[in-house]
């Protein structure tokens, strides 16, 4: 007797007799559904569109049931944007569309295998409060539609750490992401020195010559700066973790170019970001004279190497009389500080609203005669001045849990059981894990081709990954004190590779373990 039919199957043979499964889905979907909507569409539209979106509507649907790869081109158009000038693009949002396509695809591949997902009370747990605050300080807000606006902008980042720590389940697709990464920032360097090089180039703020790039987000200077230098911290604690050429010439390149554009951004902010990075990396490293060596000589090569404009610009920090319109930038950062704690004395609780930070300093917080839509340019003083008091500590919990959990996994030889998903192994005796995840099935080792990157200790890449996401968060709340990067998507990246890291490492060490136990 056979068992009870099931909705979802994966194809594979069974007892029970599913009503769908994915293969056939994928026959109907390819062989007459989209076919039958190109010819409708071919009585309306020019036949060159009907191919774009004939094409577009059968990379979507092979993307709906490999969701990874829609992962990574999500990363892509949300960290680099180079959708951004192409007005179709723009007005479809191809971002979101691609992370639709993700989060189906791992709910199709959850419910195929009947997997149960629970998530931790750590760093999981305290990003919902934060996301719930955020949606509640909506109804209080002083403009609902910027509110609404600036939430949906967080789900966008919010969607990277689930997808990241859902998807990203093996080192190899860790390598993977992180060699897209590389590959996308590499080029958004490669863009920036292209443009600033370029005849005809004129992009001049705060008296200076500034890098830029064609991407509108990622465009202002100091935007390019943080994420480039962000990149570099990225790279200069994972260059040595895979013993691969090609894998240690890419972050090499990327720490040059990537240093490069940051000088010529004229950043002030990234500049000294860049030598707390420096000072943060001799202070963690074991061999501080050797380091403390090095960064002197790149710090002293950089400076003579740096052209007078960018020199007069580090140096206004120090002295405001060589740049007035740099002063004044220098005090709208104090100005949005002060204001953002008044905001805060005044609403305490939910703040002004998520993103409503520039609308109440015009609105509420600004002469009668003059207006200012200025920006809090400081991590706190927006997160306490749009979020109230309950913003606050749900995102200083998001933070503090995601770096004591990157702590744990970088500092200690094994996982904390409680800090991280069971994966494929049975948690201490006596200590029940806090969660549980899906487990995918093993699967067949890489291709040849990647046998140079993947053969290093996958338990030492994983430390050095969580090591970078460590710094990298330091390094944003470093760069939090002159912007308001809240809604920045590093944070929520780093989140996410942090928790991947932490359902991996289990597996990774007992496979270790196992190994070594085996007779010869």
């Amino acid at each position: 007797m056979r068992g009870p039919r099931s909705l979802w199957s994966s194809g594979k043979a069974s007892d029970s007799e599913p009503l769908f499964n994915t293969s056939t889905i994928v026959k109907v979907f390819g062989i007459f559904v989209i076919p039958a909507t190109a010819g409708v569409l071919l009585l309306f539209l020019d036949p060159a569109l009907v191919a774009v979106v004939t094409v577009t509507l059968y990379a979507s649907l092979w993307l709906l049931f490999n969701p990874f790869p829609a992962l990574l081109l999500y990363l892509l158009l949300v960290a680099v944007r180079p959708q951004e000038g192409v007005a179709q693009l723009e007005a479809i949002h191809v971002e979101r569309l691609f992370a639709v396509l993700a989060m189906l695809g791992w709910g199709l591949q959850a419910a195929v295998r009947k997997a149960p997902v629970t998530f931790s009370r750590g760093v999981a747990g305290w990003l919902a409060v934060y996301v719930v605050v955020c949606f509640c300080s909506i109804f209080t807000s002083l403009w609902k539609v910027a509110a609404v606006d600036a939430w949906i902008e967080l789900l966008k980042a919010v969607a990277l750490f689930f997808l990241i720590s859902q998807l990203v389940d093996s080192p190899r697709r860790l390598l993977v992401l992180l060699v897209v990464f590389a590959l996308g920032h590499l080029w958004m360097a490669g863009e920036s020195v292209r443009l600033y090089y370029s005849e005809g180039y004129d992009y001049t703020r705060m008296g200076i010559l500034r890098a830029t790039t064609s991407s509108v987000s990622r465009g202002d200077p100091n935007s390019l700066a943080a994420s480039l230098l962000l990149a570099v911290c990225l790279g200069i604690y994972t260059i040595r973790s895979r013993a691969a050429a090609l894998w240690r010439v890419l972050w090499f390149c990327l720490i040059c170019a990537g240093g490069f554009v940051v000088v010529l951004t004229g950043s002030r902010a990234a500049m000294f970001a860049a030598l707390f990075m420096l000072f943060y990396v001799w202070l963690r490293s074991r061999k501080k004279v050797v380091v403390a060596a090095c960064a002197v000589i790149v710090v002293a090569g950089v400076w003579l190497a740096m052209p007078l404009q960018y020199k007069d610009r580090f140096m206004t920090t120090f002295d405001f009389e060589r740049n007035p319109s740099a002063a004044e930038s220098a005090r709208g950062r104090i100005t949005g500080l002060k204001v953002g704690a008044q905001m805060f004395l005044d609403r305490p609780l939910l703040g002004v609203g998520v993103g409503n930070f520039s609308v109440a300093h015009a609105t509420r917080y600004s002469p009668p005669d003059y207006q200012s839509w200025l920006q809090a340019h400081n991590l706190l003083a927006q997160v306490a001045g749009e979020t109230g008091l309950l913003g606050l500590l749900a995102f200083a919990g998001f933070v503090v849990a995601t770096m004591r959990l990157a702590g744990r996994l970088s500092a200690s030889p094994r996982p904390v059981p409680s800090a991280a998903r069971t994966h494929g192994t049975s948690p201490a005796p006596g200590v029940a894990p806090r969660f549980r995840v899906w487990s995918p099935p093993s699967r067949s080792g890489p291709p040849s081709g990647f046998a140079s990157l993947t053969g290093s200790d996958d338990a030492s890449f994983i430390g050095s990954v969580a090591r970078a996401s460590l710094a990298s968060i330091w390094l944003l709340l470093f760069l939090g004190l002159f912007g308001h990067n809240v809604m920045r998507f590093n944070w929520y990246v780093n989140a996410g590779l942090v928790s991947a890291c932490a359902v991996m490492l289990p597996s990774i060490l007992a496979k270790r373990d196992n190994d070594e136990r085996r007779p010869a």
